[in-house]
């Protein structure tokens, strides 16, 4: 989300939608209410960021008006994940842009069915970023373990053990591919 349009904004597919958006809503603000987007936001011009993962046993989405103290949660949960997975351990750096698609991710896969399709090059992190956010909602990233041998049948039983656990024992899960792993 670029601004304050909320979880529409991030379905939008470029700035020029995103800045009508937020043109949109600031003179409904002004018509309506007499304000404008700034005053509404602890943010001013910067993005604005919800979560519901900073506060200990509260799960309400909060805005995260301290972006140190998100930043500061995701680097300690990314030293725990590394702890937990050392087989796996990421190295990333969580520059702002890189928290707010982790916050982004994470509250597309907290959504009731959530999904989502993150497009970019290689190497952008797009699975990184999803791990993280995966570990943040404590989730299972389920993810095929691709090789030269690997079948059809390989995959068919990979997706009948990730549905039986997802599905029939009710334990969230995050289903993780790149078009590599496409056959």
């Amino acid at each position: 989300r670029r601004g304050h349009g909320g979880v529409f904004s991030d379905r939008l597919i470029n700035e020029e939608d995103r800045t009508l958006l937020r043109r949109f809503i600031g003179e409904q603000l002004e018509a309506q209410f007499q304000t404008n987007l700034r005053d509404c936001s602890y943010g001013g011009e910067e993005e604005t960021i919800f979560v519901d993962f900073l506060e200990e046993g509260v799960n309400v989405y909060q805005e995260a008006t301290d972006r140190i103290r998100l930043r500061s949660f995701i680097e300690r949960k990314l030293v725990e994940y590394n702890e937990r997975q050392k087989s796996a351990m990421m190295d990333i750096v969580l520059f702002q842009e890189a928290v707010s698609l982790i916050c982004k991710i994470y509250r597309i896969l907290r959504l009731e069915r959530g999904h989502a399709l993150l497009v970019g090059e290689g190497g952008s992190g797009r699975h990184s970023l999803t791990r993280m956010a995966t570990f943040i909602a404590t989730y299972k990233t389920y993810q095929g373990e691709i090789s030269k041998n690997y079948r059809h049948k390989d995959f068919r039983e990979f997706l009948k053990r990730m549905c039986e656990e997802i599905g029939v024992k009710n334990k969230p899960g995050v289903f993780l591919f790149s078009d590599n792993e496409i056959i």
